[in-house]
């Protein structure tokens, strides 16, 4: 069997399909494989779905035999951070307080990717409530580039498994950065979608009006597949958008002369790793190369809002999640302290912090008037060893989460493509923001970008 499946894309694995290679049940016993050799080292799984994933293969076996391919993700070994909800399995949501929590049914977005022929292989490490702290007794994910370096946050497993070949995709979630920071850190395609475009339901909420969930991936082309089955509107989540889904696969491939791309040069340098901010000139100049239109803005200012965004992600997480307090002795350190400091934030503050979010959002709809897209860093660095500390004070964040979090309360999709390495062979990325529901511009801009490049063909040696 060859030694690559794990690293093949959609395509790639439909077409040895339907050539007869390989059969569903066979590729997923090599991905098990795979895990069982290398999620010991790399602790990015809290549960396989060994029984219902090789179940579901007994029937896509025999489609694959009388050569039926007849739905999109078929056959797909697909990973879920463990917030989604899975009937028959805890959704711990990388809590010790969460262990014996039980999926009574699936998350919309499990559901979707069922349907589409899917299988779902197993479910993710995290963060704690997919905030930031891995606790004790918890899985915690390791970079597979280099096992001293950093993951990113909460959506950390779901990264590392893609990156290491452990799963085709995984879906994440992103509240202030947690799709994008660990895209970064791991050399993965990661899309924060528009708000609302994917549905919540069935999702350990951290704060429901800034939560995404989204596809991590090796491709956007393959992300953009996933998004295909995962967007649309659902009536059992009360954020869930009415807009049309179109095809994101059919416009994908076109030509991307004339599409107006905004950057700001104080925004994309300041405080921003050296090498990464060279990097993302260097994808600039190539997009203008194939025809993009580069135009400078300047960015609205973030800094009345990214210093305390842990507050107003304090005050949703206390309102959705205030019983877990009653298992403060299961809870890590700085959860259990989220969950208060939400139960005590002043009124007058959290209006104060709305009042400049929507002002932020105005501004940036604005400046969508003008240009297509945004391209800038999707974290001011890229993964740092773990001696370093690299989340910084709690209390302000307005440097570290400039380039996430603002997108968050805005609600506007977001796209972290890889773009090389730095000299210590961690993996840098670029980002691109768009307005609302227009996934489309992400899609064409950022895979033309990698059908003319090969940094997400690169993988860790491990």
């Amino acid at each position: 069997m060859s030694c690559d499946w794990h690293y093949k894309s959609i395509d790639e694995i439909h077409n040895d399909y339907k050539n007869l290679k390989i059969l569903p049940s066979e590729l997923i016993s090599h991905f098990y494989n795979r895990i069982e050799k290398l999620n010991p080292i790399l602790s990015c799984f809290i549960t396989l779905t060994k029984d219902q994933a090789y179940k579901e293969t007994e029937v896509l076996d025999q489609k694959v035999k009388n050569g039926k391919i007849d739905s999109p993700l078929m056959g797909i070994p697909i990973a879920l951070k463990d917030i989604c909800d899975l009937t028959g399995y805890a959704t711990t949501g990388g809590s010790n307080s969460r262990r014996d929590f039980a999926s009574k049914s699936d998350s919309t977005v499990a559901k979707k990717l069922k349907e589409a022929g899917a299988i779902i292989i197993g479910k993710l490490a995290l963060t704690e409530g997919a905030f930031i702290e891995h606790v004790c007794e918890m899985p915690e994910p390791k970079n597979p580039w280099n096992l001293d370096y950093s993951t990113g946050v909460s959506s950390s497993g779901a990264a590392v498994a893609v990156a290491a070949g452990l799963c085709s995709l995984a879906i994440g979630s992103d509240t202030g950065g947690s799709i994008r920071y660990p895209s970064i850190c791991c050399g993965v395609t990661g899309v924060k979608p528009t708000f609302g475009r994917v549905s919540t339901y069935g999702i350990m909420p951290l704060a429901p009006s800034l939560d995404h969930i989204g596809p991590i991936g090796r491709s956007v082309r393959d992300c953009a597949a996933v998004m295909n089955i995962i967007s649309g509107y659902d009536f059992n989540d009360p954020y869930s958008a009415f807009n049309k889904v179109n095809n994101f696969l059919s416009t994908i491939s076109l030509d991307i002369k004339g599409l107006r791309i905004g950057y700001d040069p104080t925004y994309n340098e300041v405080g921003v790793d050296k090498q990464l901010f060279k990097s993302i000139k260097r994808v600039m100049l190539f997009l203008s190369d194939l025809g993009a239109n580069l135009i400078e803005i300047k960015i609205p200012e973030t800094k009345k809002i990214t210093p305390k965004f842990t507050d107003l992600v304090s005050a949703e997480a206390y309102a959705e999640n205030k019983h877990i307090l009653s298992k403060q002795d299961k809870l890590g350190k700085i959860y259990k302290e989220l969950l208060i400091n939400g139960s005590n934030l002043n009124i007058l503050n959290y209006v104060e912090l709305l009042k400049f979010s929507r002002k932020f959002s105005n501004q940036l709809k604005k400046i969508f008037s003008s240009v297509d897209l945004i391209i800038c860093p999707p974290w001011p660095n890229p993964a740092v060893h773990k001696n370093i500390d690299s989340l910084g004070d709690l209390n302000d964040q307005g440097e570290l989460l400039r380039f996430t979090a603002p997108y968050n309360i805005s609600g506007n999709p977001t796209i972290t493509v890889p773009c090389g390495f730095n000299d210590e062979g961690m993996p840098l990325a670029f980002q691109l923001i768009s307005s609302h529901f227009n996934e489309d511009s992400l899609f064409q801009a950022s895979n033309a970008y990698q059908m003319n490049t090969s940094w997400h063909l690169k993988y860790p040696k491990i």
